[in-house]
């Protein structure tokens, strides 16, 4: 159905909500982590180039243009006329059309230039692949050095290229790895001799892996707790928006409040469709098919807990079903 064109973003969000559409839940998280106060706060506590400024000043002076949102493709011969003709989800080469969640260019301060950096960020609700996560994102940040060559440098100059950074959001993440921030870049050493080059010419991509978990919002480091909020579905959203406008150090802008609102509305839709349209149906037919029918359907929403919880099932038995779901 056709949204129609007087409706409110309110509005707009509910009736998605009621549709329990999964990708316009991703989208409006999109949104909502491409707002430039939340990007500021991310540079802030991920790049250290940013460590320094003051959130007010990366806003204004570093973030310049609006982000770019699933618009870039990730891959050289796929076009934007072509992106924006496909859905928000990120697939694989025999699915569709790859292309960054996010992506945008800031200002470095205290350069005495005007010199930018790229950077991209993902958002992933799987962990487990057929691939390790970590190569897909070292692929991403070779793929922003690359697609640099006939507009930000040409052959032979490669000193313009801009340095990179591919930052991952992973909210569906293992035990072990919950609550924890990575970094990967490349680095000198020196095999024969002292000599050293100037770290610019070789420092050009860093990967930034953000692992989400349980009390996330409730963490010390100020990066996990932002995200921790953003991402927790069950915060009210009027207290969502009073954290954020204190952790943002900025007021709560009616644009940023109505993506918070829009994100909040669409993930609770896509919840309760989910939970009630399987439950009555399980009640309906007292089958254990229909239980493990609509686990799988929550497997890439909620941790594996919850998912026993609210189907009535064995933990054991949603822990079984996922590691099922991974092996396909």
């Amino acid at each position: 159905m056709k949204a129609n064109s007087t409706e409110s973003p309110l509005a707009v969000s509910l009736r998605q909500a009621s549709a329990g559409n999964r990708p316009e839940l991703d989208n409006a998280a999109k949104k909502v982590v491409a707002n430039k106060a939340v990007l500021a706060k991310i540079l802030k506590n991920s790049i250290k180039d940013y460590k320094d400024c003051s959130l007010k000043e990366i806003r204004e002076r570093y973030l310049t243009k609006d982000a770019e949102i699933s618009l870039v493709p990730v891959l050289p011969d796929e076009t934007v006329e072509n992106i924006q003709s496909v859905g928000t989800e990120d697939n694989t080469m025999n699915e569709g059309i790859v292309r960054y969640d996010i992506r945008f260019e800031a200002l470095l301060p205290n350069t005495g230039e005007p010199i930018s950096v790229i950077i991209n960020i993902e958002m992933q609700n799987k962990y487990h692949l057929p691939y390790p996560l970590l190569t897909r994102a070292v692929y991403y940040g070779a793929r922003l050095v690359s697609s640099q060559n006939g507009t930000d440098f040409t052959h032979p100059e490669y000193g313009k290229i801009k340095r990179v950074y591919s930052i991952w959001i992973v909210t569906d993440t293992p035990a072990g790895l919950q609550n924890c921030i990575n970094q990967y870049s490349l680095t000198e050493k020196q095999l024969v001799g002292n000599a050293v080059e100037p770290q610019g010419h070789y420092d050009l991509i860093t990967v930034i892996m953000i692992f989400l978990g349980k009390e996330s919002s409730k963490q010390k480091d100020e990066l996990l707790k932002l995200l921790g909020i953003i991402f927790d579905r069950e915060m009210n959203p009027l207290e969502k928006q009073e954290i954020l406008a204190i952790e943002l150090e900025t007021e709560m802008t009616r644009q940023l409040a109505e993506e918070v609102n829009y994100m909040c509305n669409i993930s609770e839709g896509v919840f309760n469709a989910g939970i009630e349209k399987g439950i009555e149906k399980g009640i309906e037919k007292g089958k254990q098919e229909t239980k493990i029918e609509l686990a799988g359907k929550l497997l890439d929403i909620l941790d594996d807990e919850t998912i026993a919880q609210r189907c009535g099932l064995d933990l054991l038995a949603v822990q079984e079903l996922r590691k099922q779901s991974t092996a396909r």
